[in-house]
This record gives C-alpha cells, structure tokens and sequence, in this order.
C-alpha cells in the first residue's frame, strides 16, 4: 500500500492460500476483483481502498471463514451487495468499510449476523431499503455510518439498545417520521446525525438528557424549515440545525 502501482489485480491470485494480509491501498489499480479470491480461506485483512476497482462486488466473502477487516473504500464499485454475502462463517469480521463507492440496492440483511463487528461503513454511495432489523445484535457496534444514501423507512427502536454505539450517522437519506425515545439510552453516543431526512416531530426528551454535553447532534431543525413547511424536528439540545 502507499505506492503509486498501476494495472490490475491477477486473476489467477486465488492460488495464494495460505496468504493472511492483503494490503494494497491508496494505489492506482483498476479492473475488478478477483473471484478467485473466495478460495484464499485464510485471508484475514483485505484492504484494496483508494483504488479505481469498478465493477461489482463478487459473491467471494461467505468463503472468507477467516476474514477480520474488509476495506473497500473509496473505490469505483457498483451494483447491489451480493445477497449471500455475509452468508458464511465470518463471524469474525470487526470492521467492514464500503464508503465513498456507488454502491446500490439496500444492505443484506445477513449483515445482523456480524456479532464482532465494531465499525461499519456504508456512506456517500447509492444504497436504498431500510435498515435491516433486529439490528441491535450487533452488540460490539461503535460506528454506523449510512449517511449520503437513498436509504427510506422509520428508524428502527431497537437501535438504542446499541450500547456500545459511539458515531451513528444516517443524514442526507430519505427517512420519515418520528426519532424513536429508545435513542436516549445509547449512553457511549458522542455523534449523532440525522439531519437532511424527512423525519417529523420533537426531538425526545430522553436524548438531551442522556448526555451532559453532545459533540455533535443534528436534525432538521432550523426554524426556517418550519416556517418554510419543510421536514421539521423541534430539538432543545441539538449543536446544529439545518
């Protein structure tokens, strides 16, 4: 990583398998990944991020029993997640980063099985749907980004039950209705984003009370939206309204 390397990745690179770290990040490749990467079973870190990698996704990570941190990020990638994905025995994931691509259609649903993963990133892509429930058995979650998507639906309650969540953004989407009271009892939540969405209300009481001093809380709650007849959230504690 941290090269100027050019060209692609070999297809035939499946046949290293006994390789645990791939680290080829912040380069100039191009073409796709690999499908013969689902057959390197002891791969524990891939990380291709900051790249020019187009095309989809390959249905190669439910083979990666061994697979701790896949870094995608920033890349050119395209299409819908592969549905058996998260299917397989990587239960061992920690940190799963697909931002900054054009990633579309909404997030498998498998992702609730991902137990260990502490850092999950989906931001500044193309994604719809809704956020996958039950969420919350994601217990080891400190960071969730999907903000900068196309993601709709009410948000979910069961996310406050998320006790170890630090960093949740979800602005700039197309979510409705009302911020859930469950929020207020994420205790370890520093940075809380929901603004540029469709979602209505006050923001609940439990939440300002939760914590002392917010490093950031944001809804749509700028007066001018209100009297404007546009998305409006009425917030007592919030560090910026749009």
């Amino acid at each position: 990583n941290n090269n100027q390397m050019t060209g692609t990745i070999p297809n035939n690179i499946g046949v290293l398998s006994q390789l645990v770290q791939l680290r080829a990040s912040n380069n100039a490749l191009r073409g796709t990944i690999p499908r013969s990467m689902g057959t390197m079973s002891r791969l524990a870190l891939l990380d291709l991020s900051n790249n020019k990698i187009g095309g989809s996704i390959p249905d190669i990570t439910a083979s990666l029993y061994a697979l701790e941190e896949l870094l995608l990020n920033d890349n050119l990638l395209v299409g819908n997640l592969p549905p058996n994905m998260l299917m397989g025995k990587n239960f061992d994931l920690t940190k799963m980063l697909l931002h900054n691509n054009k990633l579309a259609g909404p997030i498998p649903s498998s992702v609730n099985n991902l137990f260990k993963l502490q850092i999950l990133r989906f931001d500044n892509n193309k994604m719809t749907g809704s956020i996958p429930t039950p969420i919350s058995t994601m217990s080891n979650l400190q960071e969730f980004r999907i903000n900068e998507n196309q993601f709709d639906g009410t948000l979910p309650t069961d996310l406050g039950s998320m006790s170890t969540l630090q960093i949740l953004h979800m602005q700039e989407n197309k979510f409705h209705g009302f911020i859930p009271t469950e929020f207020g009892d994420m205790t370890e939540l520093t940075s809380l984003q929901m603004h540029h969405n469709h979602l209505t209300g006050t923001l609940p009481n439990e939440i300002c009370l939760s914590h002392e001093v917010w490093n950031y809380l944001s809804t749509d709650c700028d007066i001018k939206n209100k009297a404007a007849i546009q998305p409006y959230v009425a917030c007592s504690c919030c560090t910026r309204c749009y």
